[in-house]
């Protein structure tokens, strides 16, 4: 339904009101809102979990890592441009946060999204390229690079 991203934006609002007074939640079912969120079609939707996950942060709670790795991988190869970028955003959100993601997954999503049809997706993963650069030799990525396909 065209409402759908009500409910969804509902959702993660009642998850972080729960979790301010003092609601426990396993960090895996944290985890499944704020990411499904922050990697939403929906930019109302996306609003609401960063503010959201600034909560999370607060709590102490830490998403598990793998789960936010998948997400990301995932959000890389949707259909909708925007969940694409929202995906190689996230990666270096949350590594400025601590998580450290498989650098293969990190090469494989900036080579990814390098060659991506939509510029604001290519203008992330340059982003998230430079954000890198320390982690990731240059050489690597020429290993890695091959040229897009057409």
């Amino acid at each position: 339904s065209d409402d759908g991203w009500k409910v969804r934006r509902e959702a993660i609002y009642l998850l972080t009101e729960l979790i301010k007074s003092g609601t426990k939640f396993s960090p895996e079912d944290v985890g499944t809102v704020i990411i499904k969120g922050l990697l939403d079609a929906d930019s109302d939707v996306r609003d609401s979990a960063v503010a959201a996950r600034q909560v999370v942060v607060e709590a102490g709670i830490n998403l598990p890592s793998a789960q936010v790795g998948e997400a990301i991988m995932k959000g890389i190869s949707d259909q909708e441009c925007k969940v694409r970028r929202a995906a190689i955003n996230l990666m270096v959100e949350e590594s400025k946060s601590g998580l450290q993601p498989p650098i293969g997954d990190v090469i494989s999503a900036i080579v990814k999204c390098l060659s991506d049809s939509d510029s604001d997706v290519r203008k992330s993963a340059r982003h998230a390229r430079e954000y890198f650069a320390d982690v990731i030799p240059e050489h690597q990525f020429c290993l890695l690079y091959t040229s897009p396909s057409p």
